[in-house]
This record gives structure tokens, sequence and C-alpha cells, in this order.
């Protein structure tokens, strides 16, 4: 998939081969190993148009950010981090000085800013100055849940960067729970993604008003998760889901339920998906879709 991908995107728009958990535990009666992940290659169309990929933090996130200061009324509680740079690997003569402490005594190593930005933060007290448990000085920067736009000067909330590696995103049991709690059925579709998964990716991959295109569309999670995402945040996603008129296997639960096409088990659980999460939330977002059939 990654040399077709190549083949199509060109090899420098590669951007990360992420790792998905996407199952805890069991597999113990596999022969050798028991396989936990999954593979999602990410491409751009261009990566020098790019920018940056940014995701909003969650709850569990902000809840790290519980300090006040002089500049909270603008930029919101902080949390606080070491200033040492900590990279042996990548040396910056430019960023080894000395920093005086309020006791006179003065602390050298290599830090994260060069020394006009720390002198300009410590005098807008956005750096931390203290003394640990045994009485050794501790130089930290605060980060703030609110950040100043460089370019308008503007105050937006704090976002982070996607990380390679997804250990606390929705795993495929989840999934499987979600498609059974919308058409009520157990065992319809194999392996449907979990909405947490996908929502987690449209996060930084979609703008407000995107649309998301999904080739293989399965039994719909991909709508579900676009719902979900607009109902939470008011915003605007729009999905286009293609799928083969597949049939189902005439002994599986699908079937047997009434379903002949893998594509209206997806049309009914888009159906009933936005239905639901308009009883839940209240939230008055476009629920409607078209199909096309060809």
């Amino acid at each position: 998939l990654k040399k077709i991908c190549e083949e199509i995107f060109g090899d420098n728009n590669f951007l990360q081969q992420i790792v998905w958990q996407r199952h805890s535990g069991g597999g113990n009666d596999s022969r050798h190993f028991a396989t936990d992940h999954e593979y999602i290659l990410v491409f751009a169309k261009d990566k020098n148009s790019l920018g940056k990929l940014r995701m909003p933090l969650t709850d569990e996130d902000k809840q790290d950010f519980k300090f006040k200061d002089g500049n909270f009324e603008k930029l919101g509680p902080y949390k606080t981090k070491s200033f040492s740079r900590m990279r042996p690997d990548d040396p910056r003569p430019t960023l080894n000085y000395d920093i005086q402490t309020p006791d006179g005594t003065v602390v050298r190593d290599t830090w994260k800013w060069e020394e006009t930005r720390f002198l300009r933060a410590l005098d807008e007290d956005k750096v931390l100055l203290r003394k640990d448990r045994n009485g050794k000085w501790q130089v930290e920067y605060k980060m703030y849940l609110n950040a100043l736009d460089d370019n308008d000067g503007e105050v937006e909330e704090k976002t982070k960067v996607p990380r390679s590696l997804l250990i606390d995103v929705e795993r495929n049991s989840e999934g499987k729970k979600q498609l059974k709690e919308v058409l009520a059925k157990e065992n319809v579709f194999n392996n449907p993604k979990p909405t947490g998964l996908i929502k987690h990716l449209m996060s930084f991959g979609l703008g407000a008003n995107d649309i998301l295109l999904d080739f293989f569309s399965g039994s719909g999670s991909s709508a579900q998760s676009t719902f979900e995402l607009n109902a939470s945040q008011g915003t605007s996603r729009k999905f286009i889901l293609v799928q083969l008129p597949e049939n189902c296997d005439e002994s599986s639960e699908a079937f047997k339920s009434g379903y002949q096409l893998i594509s209206e088990i997806g049309k009914e659980r888009i159906r009933r998906a936005g239905k639901k999460i308009k009883e839940d939330t209240g939230a008055e977002i476009d629920y409607g879709f078209r199909v096309y059939r060809l």
C-alpha cells in the first residue's frame, strides 16, 4: 500500500506511518505473535503547502493547566515544563548560558531558547525559578492554555502535535459496540472501525468545512464520526462514502437481518446514527445524505 501511495502522491509527500493499538489483551491462541496493532499511512497531496498539523487538546489534557498568574486573564491557566533542552545528540552552543537565580546561585545548562528570548520571558513572568525538595534550583517555563498567534496577535486555545503511536484511542472492540448500539443487532459487520479513531484522524486532517472521502466505507463508521464531530464542535464537515454493491454472505448475520448488500448496512447506519445523535445532543446540524448508484 505504501508503494502504491508513493506512486500516486510521490514519496516526498509521505508524512507518517501511524501505529494504532487495535486490541488490548487476548490472542493467546496465536502460534507465534498476537497482533495488537494496525498501520495508518498518512500522505499529503502537496506537503510543501500543507503547513503544520495540529489537533485540539482533550479535556484530560486541559486538566494539567491548573496554575494562575498575572497573565491569566489573557492567556488562561498554565502548567510548567523543564527549561533544560536535554538533546545531547544535537548540540547548540547558542543555547548554553548561565541563569542567575534569586539567591545569586548561577545555573548553567543547555536551554530550550536563546538567552534574549529567555530574558524577555523572565521579564513577562513566563518563566519559573524554584527550588525542588532537595534545595536544588530548577528552571521551568510556563505553557499557557491559550496562545498568541504570531501572525495577527489573536489569542487562540493551545493545540498539540499528533503522535505517531496511538495507544489511548478507541480500539476495535469499541467499533463493534457502537455498531450494535446503532443497529440494535450483533455481528452484522466484521471489524467496523471505531468512531473515536476516525474522529482522532479528522481532528488534525480535516478543517471545519472540509470533506472526508472514504473509498471503503463498509458499515459507515466515517459518516457517524462526521455527524458526532459536527454535533460536538458545531462544524460543517461533509462526507463522501464509496462502497461496491458487494453481496452479504447468505450465512451471515447481516443477511439474516435483512441486508443483502454491504452498502445497505451503511445506509441504515447513517439514518439511525443521525437520528440517535440528534436525540442525544439536540445539535442542529445537517444529518441528511444522498445516495448515487452507478
